[in-house]
């Protein structure tokens, strides 16, 4: 309490008791924030404040006094909030925005595909990251994301899925399938026929490329194991290998000709006066 006395120039005098109340200022602030997911900058704040005069404003992070109490679009990380009443007493509070992350890795197991087929799989065996359950979009099956690893009648070439979880993130990843090498090339011996008499041969022997065991087909004919071609006129002939991953090659191959004597040369020499003097030379 604080007294006053006013006196006029008579020397009359007034006595009054003045009362002076200190205002506390903020008595205290409550945070209620949303956690941020996916690595996003989605995380909220918003304050409750007690004991305060308003209207009131709050600087975010040392920016300008705004007059909210709510912040969103926040990444995760330690933020503060300095308060400031209508009497101008401020309070400083502190928070954290947490991250709820995503998926971030993935396990798969693949059948490659066969030469020039579609009959290759990914089935996607395991993911790390995120919150269950997840759920699957293959980008060449339109955009439905579904329960569904596994993905057969796959080309050669690259794959992309992505993967979602409970909170909606998303991690996109790839997968490539390659055709295994199939076979490029044929060795062969050849001998020619002699004379039309069909006795000309062919012989595989060695393949270049692909995987055994190899299976040979020669000039149209049944599967066999190998070559080894006999009493043949002089032609084209075409084989084909096919190794263990159904991956084929086809050659043509030519068997030559030895034509042999085709003209002659003589000399007649007559025979005269009767007798046996002609000769043939």
């Amino acid at each position: 309490m604080h007294y006053i006395t006013v006196k006029d120039q008579f020397g009359c005098g007034y006595l009054d008791s003045i009362g002076i109340v200190n205002y506390g200022g903020i008595d205290s602030v409550i945070t209620t924030s949303t956690t941020a997911t996916c690595g996003n900058s989605n995380g909220t704040v918003n304050l409750t404040i007690y004991g305060a005069y308003g209207p009131f404003k709050t600087s975010f992070n040392s920016g300008p006094f705004l007059s909210q109490n709510s912040y969103s679009n926040l990444p995760a990380g330690t933020d503060s909030i300095l308060i400031k009443d209508s009497f101008g007493c401020t309070q400083k509070t502190n928070f954290t925005i947490g991250n709820i992350s995503g998926p971030n890795a993935f396990t798969i197991s693949t059948v490659q595909p066969g030469c020039n087929q579609n009959n290759g799989n990914i089935t996607i065996t395991g993911i790390s990251g995120g919150t269950s359950p997840y759920d699957y979009k293959y980008d060449s099956a339109g955009t439905v994301y579904s329960g569904n690893k596994i993905y057969n009648n796959l080309y050669s070439g690259i794959h992309k899925f992505k993967v979602q979880d409970a909170n909606g993130c998303v991690f996109p990843f790839t997968v490539i399938l390659s055709n295994p090498p199939g076979p490029n090339k044929l060795t062969v011996t050849t001998t020619p026929e002699d004379c039309e008499t069909n006795n000309g041969t062919l012989i595989v022997t060695s393949t270049i490329g692909g995987f055994a065991p190899y299976s040979f087909r020669f000039n149209g004919g049944p599967t066999v194991s190998s070559v080894n071609e006999s009493n043949l006129d002089s032609s084209s002939y075409h084989v084909t290998v096919t190794d263990k991953n159904n991956c084929s090659f086809d050659s043509v191959f030519h068997v030559g000709f030895n034509a042999g004597p085709q003209s002659m040369t003589i000399d007649i020499i007559p025979s005269h006066c009767g007798g046996d003097f002609g000769s043939i030379e």
